[in-house]
């Protein structure tokens, strides 16, 4: 898909909506449940699937920006809903499982970007590491005592901050100039 030009003045009309509405619902004082925590991060976590694994594919399509926008929002947020109301787990599980995928997906389409050309085997695959990562986070977990937090609260802080951070630099530092190989044959092996 063709990258495009953002038009000047519409990033920071998005940013200062985003801020209103993050002070606004911190103001209403959604940041003391943790429900509402583990549905930011299944937004994040469809926000991976939707536009690093599938690539954007659901609505890639979509001809008009503002309605590939809404559509993209729609989609990410009802699948967060969604989600969210039919697991039933707790927020801290959520939350962990929820960092498990993101880790995942992050590895499998930026560290193995263009590995897996097939949607479905890039989604198997980000499912199996997420399920991978959080079985072997949480055996770690357990077996550690934690004196203020859980081992799910763990779980998702290393998903989330250990190793999706870590992958988001190291594509975004680590494949830039001046780290970005310069023999051409290198670069595209």
């Amino acid at each position: 898909m063709p990258q495009t030009q953002v038009p000047p003045g519409d990033s920071s009309r998005a940013l200062a909506v985003s801020w209103a509405v993050a002070l606004v619902l911190y103001a209403a004082g959604v940041h003391r449940h943790p429900a509402f925590g583990a549905f930011l991060v299944l937004v994040g976590a469809w926000q991976v699937a939707v536009y690093l694994v599938w690539r954007g594919w659901p609505v890639a399509g979509v001809h008009g920006r503002g309605r590939r926008i809404a559509a993209g929002n729609a989609i990410v947020l009802g699948g967060a809903l969604l989600t969210f109301v039919v697991v039933r787990l707790r927020p801290a599980t959520v939350s962990a499982a929820a960092g498990a995928f993101i880790a995942a997906g992050l590895v499998i389409a930026m560290l193995f970007e263009g590995w897996l050309r097939r949607r479905a085997a890039a989604l198997a695959a980000t499912v199996a590491l997420a399920a991978a990562l959080y079985s072997a986070l949480t055996a770690y977990a357990r077996s550690v005592p934690f004196t203020s937090v859980t081992s799910e609260e763990w779980v998702a802080h290393a998903g989330l901050n250990a190793i999706g951070v870590a992958v988001i630099l190291h594509v975004a530092i680590g494949r830039r100039w001046p780290f970005a190989a310069t023999d051409p044959e290198a670069a595209s092996g």
